[in-house]
C-alpha cells in the first residue's frame, strides 16, 4: 500500500515537473519572437514617419527646397534624375529635423523643363519627384 502511494506522488510530480518545463519553455519563445516583432513595429514606425516634400526648386542655380513633413530627422543620401544620371551625392548628410526645410544643390547644368528625381533617404526609404 505504501509503494501505491509513494508512486503516486511521484508521478504526479513527474507530471507537474515536465508541465512547469513546458510553459517555462513557451514562454521564453514567445518573449523572444515578440521582442523581434516589436523591433520590426519600431523599424516600420521610423520609415513610416519619414518624409520630405519639395517646396521649391530653383533652376538656375540647381537648388533643391526640401521640407520635412515626417515625424523623425532625416536626410536625402542620394537623389538621381531619371535619364541624366547621379545628380546629389552626400553619404554623411546633415539630418533635418521634423518640420524644418534644407536646402541641397542638384548641380545639374541646363536641366530639362520636366524632370522625375528617384531620392534615397538616410534609412533607405526610396522618395520620387516630378519637377515641372
Amino acid at each position: 500500500m505504501r509503494s501505491k502511494g509513494l508512486s503516486y506522488i511521484v508521478g504526479v510530480l513527474l507530471i507537474l515537473g515536465v508541465t512547469l518545463a513546458a510553459v517555462g519553455v513557451y514562454t521564453a519563445v514567445a518573449s523572444q519572437q515578440s521582442n523581434i516583432l516589436m523591433q520590426f513595429n519600431i523599424l516600420d514606425i521610423r520609415r513610416a514617419g519619414e518624409s520630405l516634400v519639395v517646396v521649391e526648386y530653383h533652376r538656375a542655380s540647381g537648388q533643391l527646397v526640401l521640407y520635412n513633413n515626417g515625424q523623425v530627422p532625416t536626410c536625402l543620401v542620394e537623389v538621381v534624375a531619371v535619364g541624366v544620371g547621379a545628380v546629389y551625392s552626400n553619404p554623411s548628410c546633415s539630418l533635418i529635423d521634423p518640420l524644418r526645410t534644407d536646402t541641397i544643390s542638384l548641380g545639374l547644368v541646363s536641366p530639362p523643363q520636366k524632370i522625375t528625381l528617384v531620392a534615397r533617404t538616410i534609412n533607405n526609404k526610396i522618395l520620387t519627384y516630378t519637377i515641372t
